[in-house]
């Protein structure tokens, strides 16, 4: 099955003010993308047989329930025309969430993404308890969901927020701040050496937790080692497979700021896909992820596991051709430890049930047991 990823970025306008958010400089303007343009990107990718949409922002909820309707409707014609589907997801702040809304979700299979930092909420981005009511909601309606917990505080406790998350039965993943947009005027932010640092401990504690919560950038770096084609945003060929529409119709690569220095174009100047991929600007940004996966590949042991690292990443350090550094450090040392840790119980033979859940099953995805359950 052809699958293809795109972000649509429905509003700049927000409701809150996140002293690290990457989209300040567009000034939470309340405008929301036209109908008209979400038309014309879909188009691009009806030679897919699935479209895997998430809804962003700003706040994608600030748009109203009706604006969706007609989404979904929209979606709908699509799919009687030409038979691609839509997987929709909505990445939301969680501010806004009532009943209304999560009924609507339900009804349209949308699945949810929560922005929410745990304990450092109202340090960075504020309205906990309309966040917390929102989660209570959520889980009255059934829905499942994750948590992406941004980490920017200089004195954060990833162990403290990890057994915040675990309070409340949450899954969580812990990504370390974008230093773009308003994030560059924060002061001091955790510098990346002290989050690997603090990653690597709460992973030698997750893996042994029976009653523990997913963390979801953990369990990618188990399923990394013991599957090297496994792949997540950072560390695969999403060049291609990934494309952002911001609420003027320009189209880009990626939904992060950096990303904005390589505009494909606008949506209203192409008629297939196939224009997108032989645009000028397109065409620079594939050269220069080459280039750099080049320059990995030959210098580096991690490289088959890697790939690379993160375009944006890459373009926010100066150069996409250039690895970045810290993330290299970052991605070598959580994958040493965990491929180490992995032997160990591997060659010891550890009963599952002494596991984590979710380690556990991130086992089973790649590996296969014996009857008693041994790895």
């Amino acid at each position: 099955m052809r699958k293809i990823q795109c972000i649509i970025k429905v509003t700049n306008g927000c409701n809150l003010r996140c002293s690290y958010c990457y989209n300040a400089a567009k000034g939470f303007k309340s405008e929301i993308i036209s109908l008209e343009k979400l038309e014309q990107f879909f188009s691009l990718f009806s030679e897919f047989d699935c479209i895997q949409v998430i809804f962003h922002g700003g706040e994608p909820m600030l748009a109203g329930i009706k604006f969706y309707e007609e989404v979904m409707e929209l979606e709908e014609r699509f799919t009687f025309a030409s038979g691609v589907t839509f997987e929709n997801e909505i990445q939301t702040n969680g501010t806004l969430i009532n009943d209304r809304w999560l009924s609507f979700f339900k009804k349209h299979k949308i699945a949810v993404g929560l922005s929410f930092d745990g304990i450092y909420n109202d340090a960075y981005r504020g309205e906990t308890q309309k966040v917390l009511d929102g989660i209570d909601l959520l889980k009255k309606h059934g829905l499942s969901f994750g948590c992406m917990a941004v980490v920017a505080d200089p004195h954060y406790d990833l162990i403290k927020n990890y057994e915040y998350f675990k309070s409340l039965r949450l899954s969580v993943d812990f990504s370390y701040v974008a230093v773009e947009g308003n994030a560059r005027e924060i002061q001091t932010v955790l510098p990346c050496e002290n989050y690997t640092d603090q990653l690597i401990r709460l992973f030698d504690r997750w893996m042994y937790e029976k009653d523990g919560i997913s963390v979801r950038n953990l369990e990618f770096m188990v399923k990394k080692v013991l599957k090297c084609n496994y792949e997540y945003c950072s560390n695969g060929s999403c060049v291609g497979n990934f494309f952002c529409i911001d609420v003027d119709g320009s189209v880009y690569g990626c939904s992060m700021e950096s990303a904005k220095k390589y505009c494909f174009g606008n949506v209203s100047e192409f008629q297939t896909f196939h224009d997108v991929i032989n645009s000028d600007t397109f065409k620079s940004y594939v050269k220069g992820a080459i280039e750099r996966r080049k320059k990995c590949a030959a210098t580096c042991s991690f490289f088959e596991y890697c790939k690379g690292g993160c375009n944006d990443n890459a373009i926010n350090n100066g150069d996409i051709s250039e690895p970045d550094r810290a993330y290299c450090e970052y991605f070598r040392a959580v994958f040493t430890h965990v491929k180490q840790k992995i032997d160990e119980i591997t060659s010891a033979q550890v009963d599952l049930g002494t596991l984590d859940p979710y380690f556990t099953r991130s086992f089973l995805q790649t590996l296969s047991v014996d009857e008693t359950g041994k790895i």
